[in-house]
């Protein structure tokens, strides 16, 4: 009962409206997803960190992610946008945030990269978004000189690795190159092929697994490819009295036997002529009651063509995979590593701006803007242009022509990424958010989301000023007026912050009347001193119902709001009594050169609520250091360090990261 009722609770936040607090109308914010009935938590180094993105963001009005497989996996949470790096290819788009497993598999893994497709450009598989420019059902529009990922992608895969080849195949990876992979129609845009036939054994002795009632069927059954399948799956029921038997029940039967024999697959291809396939007996092969589903023996043995350049007639391919080919070898997996920033090299004529601004957005090969909040393709593609650079100017060849050449050469080029496997899933490594989060996420072409563990987001977020009292308030209820209802941080508060909860019995006078609820209200207040600018984090804050020892009611479940709290560097808000030499001492600057800052006060004595600048904003540029900002700038560094409070000496070392900020306070007296 107890557990029920707890359950039954909501929490809620608003905005306190008071004359030193935050102003506007109250915001109502619902409870984070809640963990799952034997569900399995993530530790802190695992998950996806929203508040270290800059280009993190919820998605207000988004479905929750809800996720099933055919193992009975459920992976729950919400849906948020951010820069997704996969190999060499930067997009903006949406993804899920998991903050709910039920299955083992999420002790080992970061998350999952679902790679299915779905027609007509919208679905949330990050292929669809890889593949166009724009994504007008969700609002994004990647950067002019993105450019796209040619439809279609390869998989293999061996005992020790798995290779995603994107933009198409390699020819040397199949007996034969181009002529040896053979194409069939792929059925429902969902990697599925057309099986005919299967047969046990082969010559006389072989034995028809798919027994159809109609013997006139010419289409065969929906087989589909899933690189997150380890086995070969199989029908063990007439498929609603399609089959005359059971295709796993008749394969089992013929192995009790004793019979040791390959499955011989029946593909039909895109000229309608019938292609065997042989998969050796030693492949696992599993029931279902509806699937067929081709896994992982079909990916270790084939290079698999996933080829959707023409929507309106979509194709598989199939390569047998030479036998001295290398899976996941002599890869570039510098990607990530580039993130920051290209190492290709545009020697022009220094007295032609445009000439060098040209040469810029012509290395941005994959959406990266002048920000840096891009990535831009480079790794592999790096060395081909460095080589070509070389042939180039040993011919007399300007750079800015080198690099259209190389842009128009490599167009279409197929990128290889190495996967990782423990024999049973296949993980990719992606980068998230920006800078980018490296997350290895298992690869699976038989489902449609990017899903990464993650922390919660943030449901709002509050900024702070510098030596000013501000609060908000969290207020939360339970249906059972008689529930005791408890708001209490996460982790313990610092830093002078404070939470004071005040219990409310709503129409109550004695305990045996019927109120309508219960309710608590729990309001933070904060006074950040002059050392917090620059503080940024998120303040968890649960909700439950105490048991008779104090704790938590047996069965019970706790509901939890996060939110982001912040201070702004280099603001002040000047107070009653306030002059530039009071705000100068406090902050132990020279107080005419902070006056000096502040060009639009024209008095020493700025009014009550005016904002202050205690230094300039500097964005950190690539190399930057602090002790090299401290030279610049004539300032010293434990000044920057009091005046950012995540540069504070036990919470960081001195290197910097490009495109961050620090509030730095210039000795103007030496210009």
């Amino acid at each position: 009962m107890a557990g029920a009722l707890h359950r039954a609770a909501v929490v809620v936040a608003c905005i306190v409206l008071t004359a030193e607090g935050f102003s506007g109308p109250p915001l109502s914010l619902a409870p984070e997803p809640q963990l799952a009935a034997g569900a399995f938590e993530f530790t802190d180094e695992r998950m996806f960190k929203p508040k270290e993105s800059m280009t993190f963001e919820v998605v207000d009005g988004a479905d929750p992610v809800d996720l099933h497989f055919l193992d009975s996996t459920n992976l729950k949470g919400f849906t948020a946008q951010d820069m997704i790096q996969l190999g060499p290819y930067a997009v903006e788009s949406r993804l899920g945030m998991i903050t709910s497993c039920n299955s083992p598999i999420c002790r080992r893994v970061d998350g999952i990269l679902g790679f299915g497709f779905k027609p007509g450009g919208h679905g949330n598989s990050l292929l669809t978004t890889l593949i166009q420019e724009e994504r007008k059902d969700w609002g994004i529009k990647q950067p002019h000189d993105f450019r796209p990922m040619p439809p279609k992608f390869s998989f293999t895969a061996s005992a020790d690795a798995g290779e995603l080849q994107l933009g198409g195949f390699d020819p040397d990876s199949v007996e034969g190159g181009e002529q040896g992979m053979v194409h069939f129609p792929m059925r429902y845009l969902d990697y599925g092929v057309s099986v005919p036939s299967i047969r046990y054994g082969k010559g006389e002795n072989a034995v028809e697994l798919l027994n159809f009632k109609d013997t006139t069927t010419k289409m065969g059954y929906l087989a589909k490819f899933d690189s997150g399948t380890s086995c070969i799956l199989m029908p063990n029921t007439t498929l609603d009295g399609q089959l005359t038997d059971s295709p796993f029940n008749t394969l089992l039967a013929e192995q009790l036997k004793g019979r040791k024999e390959s499955l011989y697959y029946t593909l039909r291809d895109v000229d309608g002529n019938d292609h065997e396939v042989e998969l050796e007996y030693e492949e696992c092969v599993e029931p279902t009651n509806q699937w067929m589903i081709l896994g992982d023996p079909w990916f270790r043995k084939f290079v698999v063509l996933h080829d959707l350049s023409d929507p309106q007639h979509p194709t598989m391919g199939l390569g047998l995979r030479r036998k001295e080919y290398q899976v996941g070898e002599g890869i570039d997996e510098d990607y990530l590593e580039a993130f920051a920033g290209t190492t290709v090299d545009v020697e022009d004529d220094p007295s032609r701006e445009e000439t060098r601004t040209e040469a810029v957005e012509a290395a941005a090969l994959a959406g990266r803007d002048q920000s840096q909040l891009r990535a831009v393709r480079t790794g592999k593609m790096t060395g081909r242009v460095r080589a070509r650079r070389e042939h180039a100017h040993s011919n007399g060849l300007g750079s800015l022509a080198l690099l259209s050449e190389t842009l128009e050469t490599l167009a279409g080029a197929v990128e290889k990424v190495r996967l990782a496997t423990d024999r049973i899933v296949y993980t990719v490594t992606v980068g998230i958010g920006t800078p980018p989060q490296e997350r290895n996420v298992v690869f699976d072409t038989g489902s449609y989301m990017l899903g990464v563990f993650s922390a919660p987001a943030p449901a709002a977020h509050f900024a702070f000023t510098i030596r000013r009292t501000t609060s908000f308030t969290i207020h939360a209820h339970s249906p059972n007026p008689y529930d005791v209802l408890q708001i209490l941080p996460a982790k313990p508060l610092e830093h002078g912050q404070r939470l004071s909860v005040v219990q409310e019995l709503e129409g109550r006078v004695k305990a045996t009347d019927m109120g309508e609820q219960a309710r608590v209200a729990a309001t933070f207040e904060w006074w950040p001193d002059t050392d917090m600018g620059g503080y940024n984090t998120t303040l968890c804050f649960t909700l439950s119902t105490p048991g008779s020892a104090g704790g938590m009611a047996a069965g019970g479940e706790v509901d939890s709001l996060c939110v982001g709290v912040s201070v702004p560097r280099c603001v002040y808000i000047a107070q009653e009594g306030d002059d530039m030499r009071r705000i100068g001492q406090m902050f132990e600057l020279d107080w005419l050169t902070l006056w000096g800052l502040n060009v639009d006060l024209s008095v020493q004595t700025p009014p009550p609520g005016h904002q202050v600048m205690v230094g300039r904003l500097y964005e950190v540029q690539e190399g930057d250091s602090l002790i090299s900002i401290a030279r610049d700038f004539e300032a010293s560094v434990s000044l920057l360090r009091k005046l950012n409070w995540d540069l504070a000496k036990d919470r960081a070392s001195t290197a910097l990261a490009p495109t961050s900020s620090l509030c730095l306070f210039p000795n103007t007296c030496s210009y």
